[in-house]
C-alpha cells in the first residue's frame, strides 16, 4: 500500500513539474521578439459580438399541383357568368356561392 502511495505521489510530482516547465518555457519572452520582427506582416482585425439571426430559406420552383380530390361543378340554370367569387385552388364548402350569373337571363327563364 505504501509503495502504491509513493508511486502516485511520484506521478503527481512529475506531472506538476512538467506543467511548470511548460508554463515557464511559454513565458520565455520569445513571443515579444517575434512581435518586433520587421519581416512579420501585421493584419488589422475587427471583431463584433455574436448575434442570433433567423435565416429564411426560399426556393422558387415551377410546376403543377394535382389534387386527389376533384369535384364537378354544375349549375341548375344556364346563364352568363358575371362574377367568379372564388379563386382557383381555394377550398369551398357546400352551399356557398361560387359564381354570380347575369340576372337578365334568370328573369327570362322564370
Amino acid at each position: 500500500m505504501k509503495r502504491l502511495r509513493s508511486q502516485s505521489y511520484a506521478y503527481r510530482a512529475g506531472v506538476a513539474g512538467l506543467t511548470a516547465t511548460l508554463a515557464l518555457t511559454g513565458c520565455s519572452g520569445r513571443s515579444t521578439e517575434a512581435r518586433r520582427d520587421p519581416n512579420r506582416v501585421h493584419v488589422r482585425v475587427q471583431t463584433i459580438p455574436v448575434q442570433r439571426i433567423t435565416i429564411q430559406r426560399q426556393i422558387d420552383i415551377s410546376g403543377t399541383l394535382v389534387s386527389p380530390d376533384l369535384a364537378k361543378v354544375s349549375s341548375e340554370v344556364s346563364g352568363v357568368v358575371r362574377e367568379v367569387l372564388v379563386e382557383l385552388g381555394r377550398e369551398v364548402r357546400p352551399g356557398h356561392d361560387r359564381v354570380r350569373l347575369e340576372p337578365l337571363e334568370l328573369l327570362l327563364a322564370a
